[in-house]
């Protein structure tokens, strides 16, 4: 208890002097999009985790407003103030508004505030605009999906199909353009690329949509449905790991960070037990992926998929980057040893093309890491087996997968690997009868389900 005031109380102090840096030194403060104004939509997210033991929901607030200057190179909005000079809108820009916008080392917001109000270029368009400007500390697949691609998704679901635009960060990678391009293809949505200078001044109707995702011990304002279990507290019994198939299982206690004497204890106990978990996105956003999905997959597939087991190879993307990268040592014998397998590379398949393939699987296999992320475009009632180095990132433990599998409708089963040579990179190796075993506890698992017969 005594950590967590100590906690809030260093944040509250660096709250305090971030904001009074800004208000004295650059004349801008940091300020809610709730004080300036008020919802035109509500949208109702639901928050839902056996895992964490959180069930809840609260409302997501989709704004309309205009007349405001946007930063061309990161998306953050700023509402001019006569009284008080520059305001930066946080909800409408990234969740660390703070570390991003005024990081020294941070390029792309290096003249963020650096621009003259009357001096700024105007635009103006018939129709409401929304931005999409993932942010480059998020630019992996799997945080791109759950931070950028699901909210904007939410958005165009909950009555915005029609009659909008995107504007589109200069800076997009191809892949990321390429979701824009078939949103395009399924709603009618165009996308822009932001104008050229600085900042421009947007002075037709903008639509701000409040992040539906979460930091997971802080900003919760749930109703009275919220629940928090057992699984929160210290006193819940301490899951050791093991080299049992779907060691995962095990795993039944969140704790935000490791005890201090965490090095002289048994690392298996510590390993599995204090878990990173950073932010949740609510499973409403998660689920608002599954139309998308059904629009681009072709009739064939959706009438009859082949339900293949899918194994999501690294090795392009090994090849493709200098140092270290996460790898499975003796892929090849898992080829080899499992004829059966559908090997694919991402990094070889269009944006399309990785939805198909996804959603044609009953069964994805893959080491821990953002290709795994595809998982959001299968069936519900799919199989995930994540491949899981022993100690990866010791002394925490990563549960980002299995919620995501959770919150998809889909079934998870970990399998562990050897350990990676420094916890966090290199090689693995796999051991062919566990990998053997979790595919046949994943068939059985698919056998009761009619459609995957």
């Amino acid at each position: 208890m005594g950590k967590l005031v100590n906690q809030l109380y260093i944040r509250f102090v660096l709250w305090l002097k971030i904001r009074f840096r800004l208000l004295v030194r650059r004349q801008i403060s940091i300020r809610s999009i709730r004080d300036f104004s008020i919802p035109r939509k509500n949208i109702l997210v639901s928050y839902e985790s056996n895992i964490l033991g959180l069930s809840g929901s609260e409302y997501c607030g989709v704004f309309e407003i205009s007349d405001v200057i946007v930063h061309s190179r990161s998306g953050f909005v700023f509402r001019e103030r006569k009284s008080f000079g520059m305001t930066l809108l946080e909800e409408s820009s990234k969740e660390h508004t703070e570390s991003i916008a005024f990081s020294n080392s941070t390029i792309y917001t290096k003249d963020l505030l650096n621009f003259e109000v009357g001096r700024t270029e105007i635009v103006e368009y018939d129709v409401p605009s929304v931005l999409f400007f993932p942010a480059k500390l998020t630019s992996n697949f799997a945080n791109f999906l759950w931070l950028d691609l699901c909210p904007l998704l939410l958005l165009i679901n909950n009555g915005y199909k029609r009659n909008i635009q995107i504007i589109r960060s200069p800076d997009l990678k191809p892949s990321q353009l390429e979701y824009l391009q078939l949103i395009e293809e399924v709603y009618g949505i165009r996308s822009i690329v932001a104008p050229k200078k600085s900042h421009f001044r947007l002075k037709s109707r903008l639509i701000v949509l409040e992040p539906p995702y979460k930091k997971l011990f802080r900003a919760f304002e749930f109703d009275d449905r919220m629940v928090i279990s057992s699984v929160m507290s210290e006193a819940h019994p301490h899951s050791v790991i093991t080299n049992e198939v779907d060691y995962f299982q095990g795993i039944n206690k969140v704790g935000s960070e490791p005890p201090s004497n965490w090095d002289i204890l048994d690392k298996d106990k510590v390993w599995g037990t204090f878990q990173n978990v950073k932010k949740l996105i609510s499973t409403t956003a998660v689920e608002s992926v599954q139309p998308f999905v059904e629009s681009l997959v072709p009739s064939v597939v959706f009438d009859k998929p082949e339900n293949n087991i899918v194994y999501v190879s690294r090795e392009e993307s090994r090849s493709q980057r200098s140092g270290n990268l996460r790898y499975v040592e003796n892929e090849k014998e898992i080829i080899e040893k499992f004829p059966e397998i559908k090997v694919v590379s991402w990094e070889k398949l269009s944006q399309r093309e990785k939805i198909i393939t996804a959603y044609n699987a009953s069964v994805l296999i893959g080491l821990h890491g953002a290709g795994l992320a595809a998982a959001h475009f299968m069936r519900q009632h799919s199989v995930v087996i994540e491949i899981h180095p022993r100690y990866f990132r010791y002394p925490s433990f990563h549960l980002s997968f299995k919620l995501m599998c959770e919150m998809s409708g889909l079934t998870h089963i970990g399998v562990l690997s050897s350990p990676l040579a420094d916890n966090w990179h290199g090689g693995t190796r796999v051991d062919i009868n566990s990998l053997r075993d979790a595919i046949v506890l994943a068939e059985q698992r698919l056998s009761g389900i009619p459609h995957f017969r």
